[in-house]
């Protein structure tokens, strides 16, 4: 005979009072797990810090024995400065990026369980990670309508000028600003300027077009380095950077 709703009803009743029973106890085993996770991590961090100062008693006790004579136990020769951070340096990582910031969201979900491959409920706790990527992208084709225009005052048939374009070429300024800036701020050589545009934006670009907009961007930039050089030239304190070398078993520098 089927059951009537009513003792269903209780028996339901007492297996959810009995699931409700378990989770409260495996609640209870999360936190006193994770105090001793915390704990844990307490004490490996103190380890970790005895640790280094042993390696560097060590090392120190090394270096002694390279000492000179006559070096003053406790002085600057004889104590070897700590590699890395100092002692109680609190490190800094990367802030998370701002959830406005996010421009592709991915859900993951499992649709069995990985270890025996039983059903899953959904549980309440999401967690979340995010990623910041670097994505290779093709050059950025512009195509202007140019619409001219007759004027009936002079006769004459008018057309807009194209904003930030560099005569009749190709590639715009900011390919030209890259170009320069890859060149003489990142100095990397014009092959291999070439290379890195055709391998990230399938720029397919020779060494020859590199060459041709360098010599472009000198034409442009011509009369701003004549007045950076001749502004150089009258300060009255200029910082330089020297070479050393050996003259004649002397030190000289240039």
């Amino acid at each position: 005979m089927h059951k009537k709703p009513e003792a269903i009803i209780r028996i339901l009743k007492r297996e959810n009072e009995k699931l409700s029973e378990e989770v409260s106890q495996l609640w209870k085993v999360i936190a006193e797990k994770d105090a001793l996770i915390g704990d844990l991590q307490e004490q490996i961090a103190a380890l970790i810090e005895e640790n280094q100062v042993l390696r560097l008693e060590l090392f120190g006790l090394k270096r002694t024995k390279g000492v000179k004579k006559g070096t003053a136990p406790g002085s600057a020769a004889q104590i070897p400065k700590k590699r890395g951070p100092p002692f109680g340096h609190q490190g800094s990582s990367r802030k998370r990026p701002e959830a406005e910031r996010v421009d592709k969201t991915v859900v993951l979900r499992l649709k069995a369980c990985p270890c025996c491959g039983g059903a899953l409920k959904e549980v309440g706790t999401v967690r979340e990670r995010f990623e910041e990527e670097i994505v290779p992208v093709p050059t950025l084709v512009i195509r202007y309508i140019i619409k001219g225009g007759y004027c009936a005052s002079c006769g004459k048939v008018v057309y807009p000028e194209v904003p930030e374009t560099i005569g009749n070429r190709h590639f715009g300024v900011h390919f030209l600003l890259y170009i320069a800036y890859l060149r003489y701020a990142m100095h990397l050589p014009e092959k291999k300027i070439a290379t890195l545009l055709n391998d990230t934006y399938d720029a397919r670009i020779s060494v020859g077009t590199v060459v041709a907009y360098l010599k472009k961007a000198a034409e442009l930039f011509s009369d701003d380095y004549k007045r950076l050089k001749k502004e150089v030239r009258e300060a009255q304190i200029c910082h330089c950077d020297d070479t050393g070398l050996r003259v004649n078993g002397e030190n000289r520098w240039l």
